[in-house]
């Protein structure tokens, strides 16, 4: 017997003050903007034409209205950053919104830009895939996480020790990888020391992240006892492990994360 059923999100009761008189919400519209209100990390995993921009956009200001969160940004593909500025501003008029522009990210005024981020109440704060990577991540954040992957690495690796099969591939493989992150903690550790303190993603006062295409992100590494299997990436993508960090400190300090994209699978 079945025990277990999908949950259904029904987002008709959203009243959506503020959004324009023009718009008309779709129910899917309505529903998967009740589910990212509802739920800590979301993807809406809608096809191409079916509204994702303006579900997004929505669900961000509700969020904020039901006091679920209370700073948004959207990372969003350089090429789509008009349109994205168009929806929000014909959706709420009345938002306050923060587009940067690319002199503000350049080195000299970024730490200024940051500050605007971190001092003032925005609705909604828009920014591309190239301007993100620019917001560093806390070298704790990164540290701790790559100290888990180590962790996870080494109990792999006694387990393939112990064990009677004769696997010495799979073993030079986990032991590469544990150089390699080693290598990375050694390398942040110099880089730490020779940064300027600026403010981190963690002090901005983010707690709803939101990324549209978000198959841009795909290429994680992530640990795995099994090798050379078709499918199973070994590459390691810098954009995808700051993203990784990025989302997974907010959804352990109790923000949350929204993926967008055309083509979850």
């Amino acid at each position: 017997f079945n025990s277990v059923r999908v949950v259904r999100y029904d987002g008709s009761h959203l009243s959506t003050p503020g959004l324009a008189n023009i718009i008309k919400l779709r129910s899917n519209q309505r529903d998967a903007a009740w589910r990212v209100i509802q739920n800590q990390a979301t993807l809406i995993g809608h096809e191409v034409g079916m509204g994702k921009t303006l579900t997004a956009i929505v669900a961000a200001m509700e969020s904020k209205r039901l006091g679920f969160t209370r700073k948004s940004m959207f990372v969003v593909p350089n090429h789509t950053l008009v349109n994205w500025q168009a929806a929000m501003q014909v959706a709420y008029p009345g938002a306050n919104l923060l587009i940067p522009s690319p002199d503000d990210l350049s080195k000299g005024n970024r730490s200024v830009f940051l500050s605007r981020v971190a001092t003032n109440e925005w609705d909604m704060i828009l920014v591309p895939f190239s301007s993100f990577k620019l917001l560093p991540a806390s070298q704790q954040a990164k540290r701790e996480f790559i100290s888990e992957q180590i962790a996870e690495l080494e109990e792999y690796l006694e387990e393939e020790k112990a064990s009677n099969r004769r696997k010495a591939q799979a073993q030079k493989d986990i032991e590469k990888a544990l150089k390699r992150l080693e290598k990375k903690l050694k390398d942040m550790d110099q880089f730490e020391k020779d940064s300027e303190k600026t403010l981190t993603f963690e002090e901005l006062g983010i707690d709803l992240l939101v990324v549209d295409e978000f198959h841009a992100y795909k290429n994680l590494y992530f640990n795995t006892r099994m090798n050379r299997i078709a499918g199973l990436t070994n590459t390691d993508s810098q954009r995808a492990f700051d993203m990784f960090i990025k989302s997974q400190w907010l959804l352990k300090n109790g923000g949350k994360f929204v993926g967008m994209t055309g083509t979850p699978v």
